[in-house]
């Protein structure tokens, strides 16, 4: 299962993380994405999810809009640890990022002095 950006998650790195423990948190999280486990788990995940969303599309009876909107919402949130995974390591890429940019700011300062 492949995550999407959450922004309340990147929200909440941005303001609470600094820029190394940014960077070590997307080294540790794509160590746990290599891990066979993360595979499994999240296989079972993604099974459990396409089971429900199909139970969901083929009700034997029409659902109320809000009963429809929970389940989905259950569904939806079965893809969040993915989705905080993937916003970890591109919160970590941003980090590395603006590190060498800042790096480069510095080396061009020292040498214009």
């Amino acid at each position: 299962m492949q995550g999407q950006v959450d922004s309340g998650t990147s929200n909440r790195i941005a303001d609470e993380w600094s820029v190394a423990q940014a960077i070590e948190a997307g080294d540790t999280v794509r160590s746990l994405l290599e891990h066979p486990g993360w595979e499994l788990v999240m296989g079972l995940v993604d099974a459990a999810r396409a089971d429900g969303m199909a139970r969901l599309i083929n009700a034997n009876r029409p659902l109320e809009q809000a009963e429809y909107a929970q389940k989905l919402a259950v569904l939806d949130g079965m893809a969040f640890p993915a989705d905080v995974a993937t916003t970890v390591i591109e919160s970590a890429e941003l980090a590395v990022r603006r590190s060498k940019e800042v790096a480069a700011l510095e080396a061009a300062a020292t040498e214009g002095s």
